[in-house]
């Protein structure tokens, strides 16, 4: 099984993984340092000013004679759909009926400016930088590793090929710390929630008081949080109870810049310039069996109709509420919520025949392998109903 290959307990394999890290939070820098640098020089200037020194940035692509003057791939869609600079389509049609009527560009671009918008990928490498600068301070890795602090990478000087091999680099160096291809990233997500029984018996060694503080000094792991727990005596409630990372600490932040890595992934603006994959899709598909299989185990669940583009909402009287609401799909109690990914949430199998309730024990058994490859997400929500259906307490934090 995948989990026997995972060296959660490998201080060496921790260095090498918290290397990796240095290396993306150093290609973050310099790609947000030269974004930055092109904006200084280029937003709000006539572009009569520019035109001469940054033309292919503006103009790559651009036809003068065609109807639509910038082809789909042309280099200056590049820098108005991804970086946000650039001209609009109605002043670049502007400027080629004044070329066709005879005028030379730097002629035919006068009263124009440049200008910046906010894009969905420069958010999300913004939201990256962000959480990289927090997780390279808070856990020390340069002191850790005993190596000089990486500067940020250089591109150069604004040009035309300086952002387009700064974005190469970032697809490069995020893929590679993605849970599929990364077994330490797999680790810290199976982490997020997870039943207690089920972590001892996958990771035999995470107790072991020597590699709970190598954890901790490594990633900052201090002690699983209680997410959800049965209404029994003790010791079956603290074993059958649900635990997981604590929102804030520095693995929750690596799980949170794994999921900002996704969405970038999936971002139409870069697959119409770099040939990637949607490695969340990918991730799904390989893992998705264990929720298929999982789910099969209880013989009363029924099938929940799935529909990808519409919001589709099951409320009946029955345990369980199936709403999908943008990336995720919430299966919902009313003391827990039970997150599924929206791609996953075809293979989800919702109540009881009967009006019989689905126990505590079942759900959980039934849904740790899903939760363990982060097909499934527990976390407690307010209700303030106390116990209730199913005997469980909401945990609140």
């Amino acid at each position: 099984m995948y989990e026997d290959k995972i060296p959660y307990d490998k201080p060496e394999k921790w260095d090498e993984y918290l290397e990796k890290l240095l290396d993306l939070h150093s290609v973050v820098k310099g790609l947000m340092e030269h974004y930055r640098q092109l904006k200084e020089e280029l937003v709000d200037k006539p572009l009569k000013q520019v035109v001469k020194t940054h033309r292919t940035i503006i103009f790559g692509g651009f036809y003068a004679d065609k109807e639509t003057p910038y082809s789909e791939e042309a280099l200056a869609r590049f820098y108005r759909d991804i970086a946000g600079i650039g001209i609009t389509d109605e002043e670049a049609k502007q400027i080629a009926s004044r070329i066709r009527e005879g005028a030379q560009l730097e002629d035919a671009v006068e009263g124009v400016k440049i200008k910046a918008n906010e894009t969905n990928v420069m958010g999300l490498v913004k939201q990256m930088e962000d959480l990289l600068d927090n997780i390279v301070d808070s856990i020390d890795i340069v002191e850790q590793l005993g190596v000089e602090e990486k500067e940020p990478r250089n591109y150069g000087e604004p040009s035309s090929t300086g952002l387009v091999n700064a974005f190469k680099d970032l697809l490069y160096y995020s893929r590679r710390i993605l849970p599929l291809y990364e077994p330490l990233s797999f680790f810290i997500q199976s982490l997020y929630s997870i039943p207690r029984f089920y972590l001892n018996h996958v990771y035999k060694n995470i107790y072991d008081p020597q590699v709970r503080n190598m954890l901790k000094d490594k990633i900052g792991l201090e002690e699983l949080v209680t997410i959800l727990e049965p209404d029994i005596p003790q010791p079956l409630r603290n074993e059958r109870a649900i635990i997981g990372l604590e929102p804030g600490t520095p693995p929750h932040q690596i799980l949170e810049l794994i999921y900002t890595i996704y969405k970038l992934f999936r971002c139409k603006e870069l697959k119409k310039f770099y040939n990637i994959d949607d490695e969340f899709t990918k991730y799904v598909n390989t893992y998705k069996d264990r929720l298929e299989r999982a789910t099969r185990k209880y013989s009363k669940m029924l099938n929940v109709i799935y529909r990808y583009s519409s919001v589709y909402c099951r409320r009946s009287k029955e345990p369980f509420i199936l709403s999908i609401d943008g990336e995720c799909c919430y299966l919902e109690t009313k003391g827990a919520c039970l997150v599924l990914i929206k791609e996953a949430a075809k293979y989800v199998y919702t109540s009881s025949e009967n009006g019989e309730d689905l126990q505590y024990r079942d759900f959980v058994t039934v849904m740790a392998p899903a939760m363990f490859v982060g097909l499934a997400q527990v976390r407690g929500v307010s209700t303030g109903l106390g116990t209730h259906l199913f005997g469980w307490i909401p945990w609140t934090r």
